[in-house]
């Protein structure tokens, strides 16, 4: 009669010592998730290995077994895509001078910007920035050289509109690109005056005839921006 149950035994000793083997070890491991691949075959899986920064392996439940990971997350079900490729972005770096303006909601806030900057570069230093429209500001109104003057008086400012179609510059910036009440609307562009004939600052297609004299910013001054746009793109899940 034992005899009988010896194919049995050894059976479940088969199968019970089939899953205790050595395990691979990964960094990462998702579980019962619905991750799409986009492979041939079959893209669909509910379990992803990663090991620095690769993907490793991908499969079915069961293979989750052969893995061992110091991070290990269950989806519970949730979706997992590949990272998005985006074929038209234009990821900038930006120097230590530069404001980032998209979000700007008045002039009082870009006068504590600006004068924060100023005081972080010293005087002389360029100061530029991108991205004020009056629509956004408290005041309705655009920003003028005058806002800028008592923000920055020793540091030559130019700002950039939404857009990029103009630009509101400081006096001291004016007068180092040798532009006055006199000095003639260029071909293609403004260079606007109040009703006495003094200039504004705002300068409207041909903002260059400013920006020409901003100093060239050196790949080590650029770099720091690049990386933190490069994570801010990775953080929505745009890969390439």
């Amino acid at each position: 009669m034992h005899h009988h149950f010896k194919p049995l035994i050894l059976t479940l000793l088969f199968f019970l010592t089939f899953g205790c083997g050595p395990r691979t070890e990964v960094d990462l491991l998702l579980t019962n998730g619905k991750i799409f691949s986009a492979g041939h075959g079959s893209p669909l899986h509910a379990t992803l290995a990663v090991k620095d920064g690769l993907v490793v392996a991908a499969g079915d439940r069961s293979m989750a077994r052969h893995y061992r990971a110091p991070k290990r997350i269950n989806l519970s079900g949730k979706t997992v895509i590949p990272g998005f490729n985006d074929t038209h972005q234009h990821v900038r770096g930006r120097p230590r001078r530069h404001l980032e303006l998209g979000d700007l909601t008045s002039l009082k806030d870009l006068h504590n910007r600006i004068q924060s900057k100023a005081e972080e570069l010293g005087p002389g230093e360029w100061i530029t920035g991108y991205g004020w429209a009056e629509d956004d500001l408290a005041e309705k109104r655009r920003p003028l050289r005058w806002d800028l003057d008592e923000a920055a008086p020793e540091n030559p400012v130019i700002l950039s509109r939404a857009g990029g179609h103009s630009a509101v510059a400081s006096s001291l910036a004016l007068k180092l690109a040798e532009i006055d009440r006199n000095t003639p609307n260029p071909e293609g562009g403004v260079i606007e005056r109040d009703d006495s004939g003094e200039l504004n600052g705002i300068i409207r297609e041909r903002a260059g005839m400013v920006y020409r004299l901003v100093p060239d910013a050196t790949w080590e001054e650029l770099k720091p921006s690049f990386i933190q746009n490069l994570e801010f793109f990775l953080s929505l899940g745009i890969t390439s």
